[in-house]
């Protein structure tokens, strides 16, 4: 890379004045437009990114893709070109003094509501513009968000988008396998594999996750969190890891902010792996954010805002830009209903996903499409590394609605069944034995497959698992021709089996993977991968004797929720890692929940219920045992939990039920809080 000089005249037109930043992509400068007599930010690239006269001339028409975008929340850029006698490719920008996002929140901590809604009514005006003419950013984040000093008098800041138009020509450019291209923290799943389609809904997933680390003072992904930040273990989180809402995410990372179950339900409608479940744009999704951070005791205009430091724009030669791509049809605003989710358990499904339903990939165990996209040019520089990912796949081989001829049933698996289309068929009702025998390789354990058809007429079914003695399992299932598993349960631990007495299934053909559950629940440590070759798990999958007084699986969100009769009981079991129960009352007439632990847990587990709705809306609380001793508090209550009066109100009151870990128990307790068999009841009675 070529170093400019003080002095120098550059592209016949900037005589560099001083350097702003270095890095491995290029450098940055403030030179002095010599035709204009100001000075600009002077960007150049590494002759790399144009090897040849077609990338030129594909490199200077998108990197003047910006100056389409009519919205001052937009870095002008000046010129752009191809240094003929270096071969570097170069932009002039206006030079611009300020602070970029992501250094006033490191410096700040957090932001107030009304400071947030201010940053995003500017930011998503230029984002709506580039969205208007077919630009989609790709590398939205708080270092790409500059916060310019403002030239009017009474306006605290300008938020200016940085560095339409080259992304794409970045990525697509054979540099060296140890160059990175952006960062996964803001990166929408699509992102990370080749061929997907870009849509202005990847720039919504990144909104959600920078009004988070706005709000909180904390990046959402744990990984992202640590003191050495790992790219792999991100991008696990991003692509496979269940989510769970913003509110408990803030917490568990050590943030004092309060964020409201209307802000979960905006979040869940940016941060959600499906594209076509987001926001459409940055427009509708402003408008949601401005319901969702309602605030009425500091409505806007009243709060002072923080100014930015005053300093020279700085853009590090070492980030990657957005990109120009194929115009799409962009819907215009509409009212946005924001959703309520639930403070626990995967995101609440909003009214508008068509009714797909949102699901997240399994936790750390699965798919092989993750080392495909960490080969593929897209992220080359992690694919020397995705070998440290103990993954194991269902996404390599693509569900076909036709599958090869299945073998007759013969009470056992028959091997090889690790893919899809080699899954074995199990008759509807009957009982099969497999084995987590020979490991794939050194990363992966055997995986097997079966399928299963639902027949007609059944809405309800029963699915039952009987352990191994020292492998804990996760059990997948999928619907045909869905890459995605609608549903899995991870044991957590060896020799316990499970059944899942009621279990909603809609008739018609399903996947069953069974594989070895590599996540440590205790600490950091790997699980190594086992093999049995001695001993068979036994499953199946069939009909349900519907006990009346029994919740209804899968029934983590509200849409799902298990109803409860006024003057009934339900009962319940958290009998999977993770697992989330909520319970919806009949109708809205005043009503009251009594939640009863029926005994002591594993060490490091107590009962966590979350009221949804009427005066402790939002607010968990640990419910343990009655012999248990510890201290009472505000948020740690002996059985039976009583929940407030709720009176009617326009939507049925509900609770939300999990495990958290036992401020009870002496340490160490464990990362995760370990699953059982052990039963709850949820009653429901008028006051």
């Amino acid at each position: 890379m070529l170093l400019l000089t003080q002095g120098t005249v550059f592209a016949g037109d900037y005589e560099i004045v001083s350097s702003l930043a270095e890095g491995g992509m290029g450098a940055v400068y403030v030179a002095k437009q010599l035709s204009t007599g100001k000075e600009r930010a002077l960007k150049i690239l590494r002759a790399e990114f144009v090897s040849d006269a077609r990338t030129r001339d594909r490199f200077t028409r998108e990197a003047r893709a910006g100056s389409q975008v009519d919205s001052e929340h937009v870095v002008e850029v000046v010129a752009a070109g191809i240094d003929i006698p270096t071969g570097m490719p170069w932009l002039a920008m206006e030079l611009l003094r300020g602070e970029d996002l992501e250094s006033f929140v490191e410096r700040l901590g957090t932001l107030a509501p009304a400071e947030v809604l201010e940053i995003f009514r500017q930011l998503c005006h230029g984002l709506a513009a580039a969205h208007a003419v077919g630009l989609v950013h790709r590398d939205l984040k708080p270092e790409n968000v500059f916060l310019a000093t403002a030239r009017r008098v009474g306006v605290p800041f300008t938020v200016k988008l940085l560095d339409f138009g080259i992304a794409k020509l970045v990525e697509e450019t054979k540099i060296d396998a140890t160059d990175a291209v952006g960062t996964p923290t803001y990166m929408a799943p699509e992102q990370t594999e080749a061929g997907r389609s870009i849509t202005s809904a990847s720039d919504v997933w990144a909104l959600g996750l920078i009004a988070f680390r706005l709000l909180t003072g904390k990046k959402y992904w744990r990984a992202a969190n640590a003191d050495e930040t790992n790219a792999v273990a991100i991008l696990r989180e991003v692509v496979f890891d269940p989510m769970e809402p913003a509110s408990l995410r803030a917490k568990s990372l050590g943030s004092t902010a309060t964020l409201s179950t209307a802000f979960d339900g905006w979040f869940a409608r940016t941060v959600v792996r499906d594209p076509l479940a987001r926001f459409a744009n940055a427009t509708e999704a402003l408008v949601a954010l401005e319901a969702a951070l309602d605030d009425p005791e500091h409505p806007f205009g009243t709060v002072a805002m923080p100014v930015p430091l005053d300093q020279p724009l700085s853009h590090s030669g070492d980030e990657s830009v957005p990109s120009m791509v194929d115009p799409r049809d962009i819907p215009t605003a509409r009212e946005i209903n924001v959703p309520a989710a639930t403070r626990v358990g995967p995101f609440s499904k909003s009214a508008e996903t068509n009714g797909r339903p949102i699901t997240s990939m399994p936790p750390t165990e699965d798919v092989d499409t993750y080392q495909r996209r960490l080969s593929r040019g897209k992220i080359r520089n992690w694919a020397t590394v995705a070998a440290l990912v103990t993954v194991v796949g269902f996404g390599a081989y693509r569900i076909r609605q036709k599958v090869a001829e299945p073998v007759p049933f013969a009470g056992h698996e028959t091997e090889p069944n690790d893919r899809a289309p080699d899954a074995n068929p199990v008759p509807f009702g009957a009982r099969v034995r497999g084995q987590i025998g020979r490991r794939l390789d050194a990363d992966r354990s055997d995986r097997d497959f079966f399928r299963v058809t639902v027949p007609a007429g059944t809405s309800v079914v029963q699915l039952d698992y009987r352990a191994l003695p020292n492998i804990a399992p996760c059990l997948l299932i999928y619907r045909l021709g869905s890459d995605d598993p609608m549903l899995h349960y991870c044991i957590g631990q060896a020799d316990r089996s499970l059944t899942v007495p009621t279990l909603r299934l809609d008739p018609g053909d399903y996947y069953i993977a069974v594989l070895q559950d590599r996540e440590s629940y205790v600490d950091a440590s790997q699980t190594p991968v086992l093999e049995n070759v001695s001993d068979s798990y036994e499953l199946s999958l069939g009909p349900s004797e519907m006990p009346a007084d029994v919740e209804v699986e899968p029934n983590d969100v509200h849409d799902t929720a298990t109803p409860v009769a006024p003057g009934t009981t339900k009962r319940g079991k958290l009998a999977w890692m993770r697992d989330v129960d909520v319970f919806c009352a009949t109708d809205t007439s005043p009503v009251q929940f009594f939640v009863e632990e029926s005994g002591p847990r594993p060490h490091g587990a107590v009962l966590e219920v979350t009221p949804l709705g009427g005066p402790t809306d939002g607010i968990p609380m640990r419910v343990h045992p009655a012999n248990a001793k510890g201290a009472v508090t505000e948020r740690d209550v002996k059985s039976p939990w009583v929940g407030p009066k709720i009176r009617g109100s326009t939507k049925p009151p509900c609770v939300s039920l999990t495990l958290a870990r036992d401020v009870w128990s002496s340490p160490p307790l464990p990362s995760v809080p370990p699953a059982s068999d052990q039963d709850y009841t949820v009653r429901l009675e008028r006051p």
